[in-house]
């Protein structure tokens, strides 16, 4: 709850000012009010991005299980379209396929959500004000400073009015063209691609399916088409460089003689469009994410190519990934070193998407007849192979995203004599795998806690087992118990005697299925972080490795200062 600080005048203190309210600051400030923590969030704009321009338009499966926690998932399905796949054309015949069906048993959401980044937004607005909150639309971020206790931010009205805020951190959601990031100092460094996209929303009637992706493999270039909710609504894009104009009839002209050429199927009619882009790209990332008491997400931190769609789901990632270390620290159960963990982990997931989409808008806009055809036979034959097939659409998902060998993922995990290296590792996010009338494995870690899932083994727990197990137990019901859910994964051995703390809690895995699929199958402990990944297994179950993690890694065991 906000606060009066005395140093400050008697100044409202809020403990989190978010600047910006796209679909980061959102996402951000949902999370923040789900753990508990008030925020304020301000927005120079009038309002949330217009109905008429769709913008970022693709939601991954990593996304949308996040979305699923902050509880706007199903908003977005429903007024959403889902994209089960893609299909490459060379004239009238199809070159190569991308399916998505590998993701199936994995998540609940195994499609691309085409929905405008309009909508996004609003379902998170409708939701922030469920949890108590609001966007302060036209208040522009107009000063910063900060000191050892707070941050100082000058906010300015469209009317003039001028605030002197105070909070105890400040998170710039603003975007590319970041007020925060500029007056942190921070340097924006990169580069800008010469060549121009275009982009225009249009309606069209034509007999391609709506539950995938389209790409026109022309002598010109890769002309991508792809639907939109609305009845016959489809986002085109051409990344030919051939016509350099932003006027909006001459991009319509431009890609109404593309479909005229190049269409798989005849267009009988295309409509004026709605909405219409002329851009470059350019590849930037910030050097780092903390600043003191000021961080920076999404565009503020990072941009690219928009090719793989991965813009908006870096950055409410990135939100996703920060939210929960801000309220341990905001809420004074956490020292403020557990921040850095941030920058160690999320700057080099966007380092990593922004080497990947550059090289995919290289490959995209080859112009040598040769080089394209090489790429073309190399893709059709990839996709073929069903364990790169499924690697490069997970990688799509976000579902391989993983903060491994990062200061948090950490384990003490000797060799079973049953292992077959499956199973995530520290790092990983946890796969939603099926888990019976219980639902999945995300169902049990989607609260503000952490989750300790604590396997038995699939063979009758020893003695020594069934000790270690009760003094788990016992540590995450007593010192931990206010941050520590305890999710016993019932094996066909059973739970030790008096070591099962609620039958409503536990999972029962009758076959040792999910003990061999999360790579356990004696005795062990998986704690997932709440934001679902996986921070530190052990195996055999051990209270001192865990309390040790727990107290060093994350520092919940310290005495912590305002």
């Amino acid at each position: 709850m906000p606060n009066r600080d005395e140093a400050s005048g008697g100044v409202e203190v809020v403990p989190v000012l978010i600047v910006g309210a796209g679909p980061v600051g959102l996402a951000l400030a949902c999370s923040l009010r789900r753990l508990g923590v008030s925020c304020r969030v301000v927005d120079s704009g009038a309002g949330p991005t217009p109905e008429g321009e769709s913008r970022a338009l693709g939601l991954q499966a990593r996304t949308m299980e996040i979305f699923e926690a902050l509880g706007v998932a199903d908003t977005l399905v429903a007024g959403g379209l889902e994209i089960r796949g893609l299909v490459a054309w060379r004239g009238r015949r199809p070159r190569f396929r991308l399916d998505a069906s590998p993701l199936e048993g994995e998540t609940r959401y195994p499609f691309i959500l085409s929905i405008p980044q309009g909508a996004t937004e609003r379902a998170l607005i409708d939701r922030l004000e469920a949890l108590g909150g609001r966007v302060e639309w036209g208040t522009r971020l107009s000063g910063l400073g900060q000191d050892g206790g707070g941050v100082d931010a000058g906010l300015t009205a469209d009317d003039g009015r001028i605030e002197k805020a105070r909070a105890g951190w400040l998170v710039g959601c603003d975007g590319a063209r970041s007020t925060v990031r500029e007056a942190l100092g921070l340097r924006f460094e990169g580069t800008s691609n010469p060549e121009r996209f275009l982009l225009a929303d249009v309606e069209i009637d034509w007999d391609l399916p709506r539950d995938h992706g389209h790409l026109m493999l022309t002598p010109e270039g890769v002309v991508p088409a792809l639907p939109m909710p609305r009845e016959r609504a489809w986002r085109l894009i051409d990344t030919t460089a051939r016509l350099d104009s932003d006027e909006p009839a001459a991009i319509v002209g431009r890609f109404d003689d593309l479909l005229r050429r190049y269409s798989p199927v005849p267009a009988t009619s295309m409509g004026p469009a709605t909405w219409t882009s002329a851009f470059r790209i350019h590849r930037r990332a910030v050097g780092r994410l903390r600043i003191g008491r000021c961080l920076v997400a999404g565009d503020a931190a990072h941009i690219h190519s928009p090719v793989g769609g991965q813009g908006l789901n870096t950055g409410v990632q990135d939100a996703f990934n920060l939210s929960w270390k801000l309220a341990l620290v905001a809420r004074g159960e956490a020292p403020d070193t557990l921040l850095d963990s941030y920058d160690a982990e999320r700057r080099p997931v966007a380092e990593a998407v922004l080497a990947a989409t550059d090289r995919a808008t290289r490959v995209v806009t080859l112009r040598n007849p040769l080089a394209r055809w090489a790429r073309d036979s190399a893709v059709a034959t990839l996709v073929r192979i069903p364990p790169l097939h499924r690697r490069l659409i997970r990688s799509v998902a976000d579902l391989e995203v993983t903060y491994r060998g990062g200061p948090l993922s950490i384990e003490e995990w000797p060799p079973h004599p049953l292992d077959r290296g499956d199973g995530p590792r520290p790092g990983d996010r946890l796969p939603d795998l099926p888990s019976g009338a219980s639902g999945g494995l995300l169902d049990h870690a989607r609260g503000p806690w952490f989750t300790l899932f604590l396997l038995p083994g699939i063979e009758p727990p020893s003695a020594a087992a069934g000790e270690s197990i009760r003094a788990v137990l016992d540590l995450a019901a007593g010192r931990f118990g206010e941050i520590v859910r305890v999710v016993p994964v019932v094996g066909p051995g059973g739970m030790p005697d008096d070591a099962v703390p609620t039958p409503s809690s536990s999972i029962e895995d009758p076959d040792g299925r999910i003990h061999r699929l999360l790579g356990c199958p004696g005795p062990g402990l998986l704690l997932v972080r709440p934001d679902g990944h996986l921070g530190f297994r052990c195996r055999p179950p051990d209270a001192g490795r865990l309390r040790g993690y727990l107290d060093r890694c994350l520092g919940l065991g310290a005495e912590v200062g305002g």
